[in-house]
């Protein structure tokens, strides 16, 4: 009876961290896209030293290719925001005359500071400079009044939806924002939560959303 030729002294019987790398990397969302780059430096190096951990290269490879697709898809859909930062919430104030989805693409200037609504605001043709651009509004259920700060972060997954609708996808260099009403206009009966956005620096020139 034969026996298959060892390896490399003390290296056969190691399974390769490289290989645990890229599957571990590979599942893990925001790295799965080093994954894939992992996955192919240890089938280069397993197959020179003779480490053991082939499948788990692979399938760093493939679960990091497969997890890069999706976060890719839901960009493209709108259901994961290319923003890094929080929305910033509009100061108090009433709430823009914005009752349905007809409203939405509104072009308009802050009458006070911008990003916040408490001194009012005025529309503006978005063929000219302007300070925000309402893009999306989201409806919120009734119930007790769950504070601004709450309807702005359930806002933030709202407000996303509005991607697809854009022309280009949304530069660094704009601001996503939310006007995220009071609780006097919440007992009044308005839900209608306004996302907006605006340029960090500077106005606005033209739509950001489709025709």
């Amino acid at each position: 009876m034969t026996t298959p030729p060892p390896g490399p002294t003390g290296v056969a019987s190691k399974t390769s961290r490289l290989a645990i790398a890229s599957l571990v990397t590979g599942i893990s969302g925001c790295l799965s896209v080093i994954g894939p780059v992992l996955g192919v430096v240890a089938l280069v190096r397993i197959r020179r030293t003779g480490e053991r951990g082939q499948g788990l290269a692979i399938g760093g490879i493939a679960t990091g290719a497969v997890s890069s697709a999706v976060a890719v898809a839901m960009i493209a859909s709108g259901t994961l925001s290319v923003w890094t930062t929080p929305a910033e919430l509009g100061g108090d104030g009433v709430p823009r005359p914005v009752s349905t989805n007809e409203g939405v693409g509104g072009c308009f200037d802050f009458d006070g500071e911008v990003g916040d609504f408490s001194g009012g605001t005025t529309d503006v043709s978005c063929e000219m400079p302007h300070d925000a651009q309402a893009v999306y509004l989201y409806k919120a259920p009734d119930g007790p009044y769950p504070d601004r700060q709450t309807l702005k972060k359930i806002a933030e997954t709202e407000c996303v939806k509005a991607i697809p609708n854009f022309r280009e996808p949304p530069s660094p260099d704009m601001i996503q924002g939310v006007q995220a009403i009071n609780e006097q206009a919440w007992v009044s009966g308005t839900r209608n939560v306004l996302c907006y956005v605006r340029a960090k620096e500077g106005k606005l020139t033209g739509t950001l959303l489709k025709d």
